[in-house]
């Protein structure tokens, strides 16, 4: 299975029939669909931070500053659709 959110009530439901003996591991993991790798991802969380949602910032990539010319460029500027068709229409074929 792909990339697949995971709500937090459900982490939270299966670490709490994990930590009460209610059912195996083998059978929580085949019920939620979770695989080993995700279970213990989750579990590892939930002891070193007591939840189960990861909050830290997901910024990724290398942060830029922007200078004046970066926002004067002419790439930057948009353009409506309307002048776009129509400087199009007004075009001669060779």
């Amino acid at each position: 299975m792909g990339f697949c959110k995971i709500s937090r009530d459900v982490k939270l439901a299966v670490i709490r029939l994990h930590e009460r003996d209610l059912l195996s591991l083998r059978n929580i993991l085949d019920s939620c669909g979770f695989s080993e790798r995700t279970w213990f991802r989750i579990l590892k969380l939930w002891r070193e931070t007591g939840d189960v949602v990861n909050n830290r910032p997901t910024l990724r990539g290398r942060l830029r500053a922007l200078d004046h010319e970066d926002i004067d460029s002419p790439c930057n500027k948009s353009i409506h659709i309307c002048t776009f068709h129509n400087n199009l229409s007004r075009a001669r074929p060779c």
